[in-house]
């Protein structure tokens, strides 16, 4: 008898997502995209998002928008959360949910529960679930190469290979694991993930060069 085989299968009919997306948010308006288009919404990471965004502005963890928060105020710099992913910088993910087995992507539908599962964040769609909770700055997001570099690493690693007693292979090894996480050639981490910062502050985060929203 042969094995099954998985796959992800279209709806035949419309969904609540298909329905209710085009009308909420902008990005998602069928008119960007031509027939067939797929593309990757997670109505699980709104909700953390907007209940995280919450907590930080208001000091109240809730989904629905804080101004319905019955005598909330919002504190002045009540936290800030930083958010380090891969996914695309702008626009949205699309076919990105993959199995990950012995350093290698797989498809999901591989062995069940004997590899890892993963997807590219939407980043675009974090910032707006952060901004539509009155009070909450967005700082990026940016390339963690940028990130890094823009929070002194570089700077950090030059004075750490100046120091004294520092042999020449501890000094390549610094080299060689700055250019792993700040570099943006192939096999690099820095144009891989991406940064993005949340804050009830209205001063823009460290790191970001002053790319900040509102």
């Amino acid at each position: 008898m042969d094995t099954p085989e998985f796959t992800l299968t279209p709806s035949k009919t419309e969904t609540l997502a298909s329905r209710s997306l085009p009308m909420s948010d902008l990005r998602y308006s069928k008119r960007q995209f031509k027939p067939g288009t797929r593309i990757e919404i997670s109505a699980a990471t709104v909700q953390l998002l907007h209940s995280i965004t919450s907590l930080l502005v208001t000091g109240t963890r809730v989904f629905s928008t804080p101004t319905s928060v019955p005598n909330a105020s919002p504190p002045s710099g009540s936290g800030s959360a930083l958010i380090i992913d891969y996914g695309p910088l702008d626009g949205i993910p699309s076919q990105s949910f993959r199995g990950i087995a012995d350093h290698r992507f797989t498809s999901p539908f591989e062995d069940p529960g004997k590899q890892d599962l993963t997807a590219d964040v939407d980043f675009g769609c974090l910032k707006d679930t952060a901004l539509s909770v009155p009070g909450a700055r967005v700082s990026g997001p940016i390339s963690q190469g940028d990130w890094l570099l823009g929070m002194g690493m570089a700077f950090r690693a030059d004075r750490m290979i100046r120091g004294d007693g520092m042999t020449e292979e501890k000094k390549e090894g610094i080299r060689r694991d700055l250019k792993r996480l700040a570099g943006k050639e192939e096999g690099d981490m820095g144009s891989v993930y991406n940064v993005m910062a949340i804050t009830s502050r209205q001063d823009v985060s460290e790191g970001f060069g002053g790319l900040s929203f509102p």
